[in-house]
């Protein structure tokens, strides 16, 4: 009796299972039949603020050795060789306070030789603690924002849902982490694909880091607005601040030359941004977008950002112009110093100009905005710090390796052009000006006349800042062989 129970105890059990994975196996094949289009309507009656994701002690770690191959071809022309390109071990890693290492994993065992993962030195970190807080996390939602459509007509005024977008926005503020590959620039191979230590060429080993975050990136999805061009439109709003290094000098006895081989590249050397922010948008609501479409029919295809409608209400927000400012310098240089509004005191070009207008600053100083040829004298005051020539804690500079008999760098020290506002309208910026030479007279200056130079470990080219980018017109065409790739 009890093992007939048994029995039919077991066999309920696998029956209620069965049914169970009937109903789980059945339940996306019912709503697949069941699936209709979409329109704006119906999207806008999606309630709730969409579905929040969090992310706590993330580390994303590819090993050094598996890599994404950029596949170069024999070129017709004599004098060009096949170049072909190779990313190994992408990793996001934490950047703040954790242990991390480099990529010689199997030349020292683990995880590879470690090293600080706080700092520019070091390529992997550990996890990252808080990357999107549970107060502020990343949110994909269907959303309904204000825009104006491909002919000048604005879009979702008033609480109208007339276009519906997807979005993807990053948390508002993240912490610090690390972005890093290592990659290989190889050239004339002749090898197979699927061998890298057969028919090498010549060859480049590099080392990228990233350190910073992209809080406050955007991402949106919809329906392009063009007439005959209704496609898949992809808006993206790129925020970035951190730090960059690029480097190539290896250390002793854990360096190679043979492709696909990780290598311990040295703490020290290579080109630095430090103190960099940079905003690039890529899309306007609704009247810009990127678009993917076939080139041709040999498998070519065109990523692009059209050419903006000529309409007045379409191109006057996307400039966003002050009032009697044709060219747009005025608008440039009150820009600079925060003030957006125009000239009848209307507020509607600050978020007009914010938002298609990018900028990419390196380093945290800028100049006085109140230069010769100024309008008026309202300008902010200059921010930021001047860096020294051997700087190595802001800006734009370069650093020689620390392996021995590294040679200092040597840097030529002629001095500056001066190019003020009054040459903008000229055809050469740099005419009125002669260059001239520091001297010994400055302690760090050898030589005189055009052999004054400057020999540093550490050289600061200054920084830099690029403000008012403007995006109307953008195309990238793969071109495989054979295929019609002209511009």
């Amino acid at each position: 009796m009890m093992q007939l129970l048994r029995h039919r105890t077991r066999t309920m059990r696998t029956t209620i299972e069965m049914a169970l994975l009937s109903v789980l196996l059945l339940f996306p094949l019912t709503a697949l039949s069941a699936l209709e289009k979409l329109d704006d309507t119906a999207m806008a009656d999606v309630s709730g603020a969409g579905l929040a994701m969090a992310f706590d002690d993330i580390l994303w770690m590819i090993k050094p050795t598996s890599y994404f191959h950029n596949v170069g071809s024999d070129p017709n022309h004599p004098e060009w060789k096949r170049g072909d390109l190779r990313w190994y071990g992408v990793n996001i890693s934490g950047a703040e306070g954790t242990t991390g290492t480099h990529w010689d994993e199997a030349s020292y065992g683990g995880f590879g030789t470690p090293c600080d993962g706080g700092a520019l030195s070091c390529p992997r970190g550990g996890p990252i603690d808080n990357f999107a807080a549970y107060d502020n996390p990343y949110v994909l939602r269907a959303f309904s924002p204000v825009g104006i459509d491909w002919d000048g007509t604005e879009l979702n005024a008033g609480g109208n849902a007339d276009k519906t977008i997807y979005e993807y926005l990053a948390p508002t503020s993240q912490p610090n982490y690390t972005y890093s590959w290592w990659g290989e620039i190889e050239s004339d191979r002749t090898g197979p694909v699927d061998n890298l230590a057969s028919g090498q060429g010549e060859l480049l080993k590099t080392q990228n880091i990233i350190r910073g975050n992209a809080a406050g990136s955007i991402f949106r999805f919809f329906q392009f607005t063009e007439p005959g061009n209704q496609t898949f439109a992809i808006f993206y709003h790129s925020y970035l601040r951190g730090s960059y290094r690029l480097s190539a000098s290896q250390v002793s006895g854990k360096d190679s030359d043979v492709a696909g081989v990780p290598v311990m590249f040295d703490g020290d050397e290579g080109m630095h941004f430090k103190g960099v922010e940079a905003f690039i948008p890529l899309g306007q609501n609704f009247y810009q977008a990127m678009v993917i479409d076939a080139y041709d029919n040999l498998g070519n295809i065109q990523l692009e950002i059209p050419r903006m409608a000529n309409e007045a209400d379409v191109y006057d927000n996307f400039y966003a112009l002050r009032d009697g400012d044709i060219q747009g310098y005025e608008t440039a240089r009150l820009a600079l110093q925060g003030s957006y509004a125009g000239n009848d005191g209307s507020t509607t070009e600050v978020k007009n100009y914010k938002t298609s207008h990018g900028y990419s600053y390196w380093g945290d100083w800028y100049p006085d905005c109140n230069l010769k040829g100024s309008v008026d004298g309202n300008c902010a005051a200059p921010t930021g710090t001047r860096n020294s020539y051997n700087s190595n804690n802001d800006g734009i500079y370069y650093n020689k390796c620390s392996q021995p008999g590294c040679e200092n760098i040597r840097a030529s020290a002629r001095t500056v052009v001066d190019v003020r506002i009054d040459q903008l309208n000229s055809s050469n910026p740099e005419a009125g000006y002669t260059y001239s030479y520091y001297d010994s007279s400055l302690n760090h200056v050898s030589g005189s006349g055009q052999n004054a130079h400057i020999s540093s470990p550490t050289i600061n080219v200054g920084d830099a800042r690029a403000m008012g980018m403007t995006i109307n017109y953008l195309s990238f065409t793969s071109c495989l062989e054979g295929g019609s790739c002209s511009p």
